[in-house]
């Protein structure tokens, strides 16, 4: 949902400011629930099953929003977006994790990232090839085209990508595992000391999680506290430099700017996201060879 969009639909069912404003800031309250109930999904039906449900709840938002004649049906649409974006939010670097070696770790999860700014970048282009089109019919289709990428999403998860080999070690299904290792790491490496390895680490966890279980958070050590203060204030950093608001309201910035041309509002627009969109290709390139750290204090001191 750009922010081009969001205007047509104000304007097309007559949605106060109040409305429109609940309606785009409410897609992160709905993610976090997606995102708490993927781990369930996650675990009990594996990874690509969880694609795939994540991928089943944005179609079916997708359509409720684009056919929406009331704000109800709108916010129903929002609902399920929501959820489902934050589900594969949460399942996506944990899948990468999970099936890519650790030398190319860092490079591979920030194609996570690279697919929602190149889904930002097209929202874009589409605004302005959708253009001609009467208002009320455009934010429509414009909408609707959202539903391209989940089909194509459930279609690789069914036919093209491998089932998380840590996933099926925890099912005990131990050929399976050792089969997508075997695609997945070159000819010729032991494979075997990985599933073992995979199997220790599931086995710590279980005994880790068994005597200790929630304690570790409630009542955590100096390095688990540090862990969660880090991970925690990563995720306030992100947010509180305050990214989404500049993302979501760009269109009225622009008016404000002066950019009362619709076509030029959505080129300025393409402009950003591509510029955005670069910057990640270049932090992915940086990630396994610069390390995490430096790259995320140098993106923090560019938010001062």
């Amino acid at each position: 949902m750009n922010t081009g969009t969001a205007d047509l639909i104000q304007d097309s069912l007559d949605l106060s400011d109040t409305q429109l404003e609940i309606f785009i800031g409410s897609i992160n309250i709905f993610g976090m629930v997606g995102a708490l109930g993927a781990s369930f999904v996650c675990d009990t039906y594996g990874r690509r099953s969880a694609f795939r449900f994540a991928a089943y709840l944005f179609i079916v938002g997708v359509f409720c929003t684009a056919v929406a004649n009331s704000y109800a049906v709108l916010m129903m649409g929002r609902v399920l977006v929501g959820i489902g974006v934050g589900s594969g939010l949460a399942i996506d670097p944990l899948y990468i994790a999970e099936i890519s070696p650790s030398a190319h770790r860092g490079n591979l999860v920030t194609w996570s990232e690279l697919a929602i700014n190149l889904g930002i970048v097209l929202g874009f282009i589409s605004l302005l090839a959708y253009s001609p089109i009467e208002d009320d019919a455009q934010w429509r289709l414009m909408v609707a085209t959202g539903n391209i990428l989940p089909f194509v999403m459930i279609y690789l998860s069914l036919y093209v990508m491998p089932e998380s080999p840590r996933w099926l070690v925890s099912q005990n299904k131990l050929e399976e595992a050792t089969q997508v290792l075997r695609d997945l790491y070159p000819a010729g490496y032991d494979v075997a000391s990985v599933v073992k390895e995979i199997q220790s680490s599931i086995d710590e966890e279980k005994l880790v999680e068994k005597n200790v279980g929630w304690d570790a958070i409630i009542s955590p050590t100096p390095a688990v506290r540090r862990m969660i203060v880090v991970g925690i204030g990563s995720a306030i950093a992100q947010q509180i430099c305050g990214i989404d608001a500049i993302q979501y309201y760009l269109v009225e910035i622009l008016e404000e700017s002066g950019v009362d041309d619709t076509n030029e509002r959505a080129l300025w627009l393409i402009l950003f996201s591509v510029l955005k969109f670069s910057f990640i290709l270049v932090a992915a390139h940086l990630f396994d060879k610069k390390g995490r750290r430096p790259l995320f204090i140098f993106s923090l001191s560019g938010e001062l």
